[in-house]
């Protein structure tokens, strides 16, 4: 019976590594898909600055805030590693 709880023990361990393991990937493809469509985001704003009359004010002001959404996706896909490794 001491064996079969210790197999138990074992077997839920390997169980939440994997889950681990598994969420780290998922969040580094999570990342990826918003990193892509940020960077389409991107595109769109220099597209419309190299437009006669765009406005470089306002692509700015729009990067600035495709930047900052750009590290918040770095940011919680390192905090996810970090969790990992501890």
């Amino acid at each position: 019976l001491a064996r079969s709880q210790e197999q138990l023990r074992y077997d839920e361990l390997v169980s939440n590594i994997l889950e681990e393991e598994d969420d780290v990937v998922a969040c580094h493809r999570q990342q990826i898909e918003d990193n892509m469509a940020l960077v389409q985001e991107e595109m769109g704003l220099l597209t419309q600055v190299e437009m006669p009359g765009g406005s470089v004010e306002q692509y700015v002001v729009s990067l600035d805030s495709v930047l900052l959404r750009k590290i918040e996706t770095v940011n919680r896909l390192r905090q996810r590693l970090a969790d990992f490794q501890q």
